[in-house]
């Protein structure tokens, strides 16, 4: 996140308002999701693990996508 420059506030945002563009219920030790927002024109994904149970997420990571893998709306992937 510190490397890539991206904030706080900038993570929180994309966590909580981004749409959800992939789930990966089978991960461990929780399930977790993919998510995207533009943030102040920058795309940012954000890879969030759930624990439902205890009611918080954890961040795993945070980027700004590439179109070398993403499409131009940054949600759909590259074949």
């Amino acid at each position: 996140m510190f490397t890539r420059k991206i904030t706080a506030t900038e993570a929180l945002e994309t966590a909580r308002e981004g749409e959800t563009v992939s789930e990966y219920h089978d991960d461990l030790p929780f399930p977790s999701f993919l998510i995207f927002k533009r943030v102040n024109g920058r795309p940012l994904h954000v890879v969030l693990a759930v624990d439902s149970e205890k009611q918080f997420c954890i961040f795993v990571t945070l980027y700004q996508p590439s179109l070398d893998f993403w499409m131009e709306d940054f949600i759909t992937r590259r074949k």
